[in-house]
């Protein structure tokens, strides 16, 4: 991770957060590392994978709830050391059952039960057309609108 922020950096990039493939930075024997990283760099920002599900949507694959069973465990771990740090990160997350699986209807659902002050949505538009196509749905683009959501940046969550 030092190495990729350093790299942003020496090209003139600033990064707005720390996020990490697979989400390796909120199991437990990284996150004292991604902590320093954080301090060192200046970044108060990072991907929280806690993934609180207060809503039912139907049936899911089991190795998606385990994944997501594991990240809410790390996260909620996380999201404290990450706090005690000064860290700031989205109050839940939403997309890890949903993973190249989109679904319209279990998207508006979520939104129009959550009651998060904010919400982090994993997506992959560049990798799926489906996914695109439900990201730009009228219905899915209202329903923000009526629950109040504003869609903002990383950056954003500071101000």
């Amino acid at each position: 991770l030092a190495t990729q922020i350093q790299w942003m950096l020496d090209r003139g990039l600033r990064p707005d957060h720390i996020d990490s493939h697979k989400h390796f930075h909120v199991v437990g024997a990284f996150q004292p590392m991604v902590v320093e990283l954080a301090s060192r760099f200046g970044l108060r920002l990072i991907r929280n994978t806690c993934e609180h599900r207060r809503v039912k949507f139907g049936s899911i694959p089991p190795m998606a709830r385990l994944k997501r069973r594991l990240l809410l465990r790390w996260g909620s771990r996380a999201g404290r050391k990450f706090a005690e740090a000064g860290m700031v990160h989205p109050e839940t997350f939403f997309g890890i059952e949903d993973t190249l699986r989109p679904d319209l209807e279990r998207a508006l659902l979520f939104l129009e039960q959550c009651r998060a002050d904010s919400v982090e949505w994993m997506v992959h538009p560049g990798y799926d057309e489906a996914e695109k196509n439900m990201l730009t749905h009228p219905r899915l683009l209202d329903t923000i609108r009526k629950c109040g959501f504003n869609l903002v940046g990383f950056g954003e969550l500071l101000k």
